[in-house]
């Protein structure tokens, strides 16, 4: 941030305090200037798929009217293409020796390599906006974006969007089932209020776009990929 009594230091040169009040979002909120437009997302906030738990694919699957008998064949048909070997999951399917899967998606729209995934994004596209690389099983609740929450919870979609806007986020004093208690039935090992690494920077305006994916550890900027966007 920007705010001179967030960026004051004592003598040693250490912050005196760990957040300014002026930092960037990163749910995916849109900001505004000069003719541009701009907005950060944390991977983290997103649906994980990389991950040995797909909970929140088969969240959204459920969402969109798939049985609990597709769900479980879709994730297990996906963790087939992403592992690396050549086990059969229950349900799954290997893909052919020339095939490019058995590793880890590299993006997201790898899914559309998959028959039974390119059904499923041909039906629901919004899915790839959704998506994201982790590895890791959970979210982290205060960086999904508005879109992604309304299709989760719906019922505290305006409450989400009035207190981000106040800069309220969801913590100690203001946990996450006082505004969503739906989320009662989730694992709480499967979203957290913190986290995340991953990046995704959109800028764009009247005549172009980008978006570039950057990966940070411990503060200090291991990658930059860009990447195409509509």
């Amino acid at each position: 941030g920007v705010k001179e009594s967030g960026v004051s230091r004592e003598e040693g040169g250490v912050w005196l305090y760990r957040l300014t009040g002026d930092e960037y979002r990163s749910d995916g909120y849109v900001y505004e200037s000069s003719g541009l437009k701009f907005a950060i997302q944390n991977e983290a906030g997103l649906i994980p798929i990389n991950t040995s738990n797909h909970y929140w694919l088969k969240f959204r699957l459920s969402i969109k009217g798939y049985s609990y008998g597709e769900q479980s064949s879709l994730s297990a048909i996906l963790a087939d293409y992403l592992d690396g070997d050549d086990r059969l999951r229950a349900a799954g399917r290997e893909e052919p020796n020339n095939s490019p899967g058995n590793y880890l998606a590299q993006e997201c729209w790898e899914l559309a390599r998959i028959e039974e995934w390119r059904l499923v994004l041909d039906k629901h596209p919004s899915f790839i906006d959704f998506c994201s690389l982790g590895r890791r099983g959970e979210i982290n609740l205060n960086a999904v974006p508005e879109a992604l929450w309304r299709t989760f919870w719906p019922e505290s979609v305006d409450a989400v969007v009035a207190q981000r806007a106040r800069g309220v986020w969801i913590g100690q004093n203001n946990p996450a089932l006082s505004i969503a208690p739906g989320m009662i039935s989730i694992p709480p090992e499967l979203y957290a209020r913190l986290g995340g690494d991953s990046y995704i920077i959109k800028v764009w305006g009247q005549f172009f776009s980008t978006a570039v994916r950057v990966q940070l550890r411990r503060s200090t900027l291991v990658s930059v990929e860009q990447r195409k966007i509509d």
